[in-house]
């Protein structure tokens, strides 16, 4: 779990009036925007249209959680990160889903 200087809603997400820069990866899609806060703020999104049980979804939230912590430290810019998955993801693909959010990171300019 992130640490709650870390975290934001989706409402909040939402009532964030900045534009968002959208990235797709093979399992993720990422959007991003600008915040006033001190630290970036991240939200996982795994919507039920992907899978009805709940234990899949939180697995996947999980393991996308855990590849973010990673990167935390690297992170410079402050911004509010929603993370929608587009499949569900499975233990075995954990290093492929860290790759993918150290590129997206790299590719938004969050990381240094």
């Amino acid at each position: 779990m992130l640490p709650i200087k870390f975290r934001t809603t989706l409402s909040e997400f939402h009532n964030n009036k900045n534009t968002a820069i959208k990235l797709i990866s093979f399992h993720l899609i990422f959007f991003i925007k600008k915040n006033n806060s001190k630290y970036p703020r991240f939200v996982v999104s795994v919507v039920k249209a992907l899978d009805k049980r709940s234990v899949y979804r939180h697995q996947t939230k999980r393991v996308i959680i855990e590849s973010l912590r990673k990167y935390l430290a690297v992170i410079s810019k402050q911004a509010d990160v929603l993370i929608k998955a587009r499949k569900i993801i499975k233990k075995m693909q954990k290093l492929e889903i860290e790759r993918e959010v150290a590129d997206i990171l790299g590719k938004a300019g969050l990381s240094t």
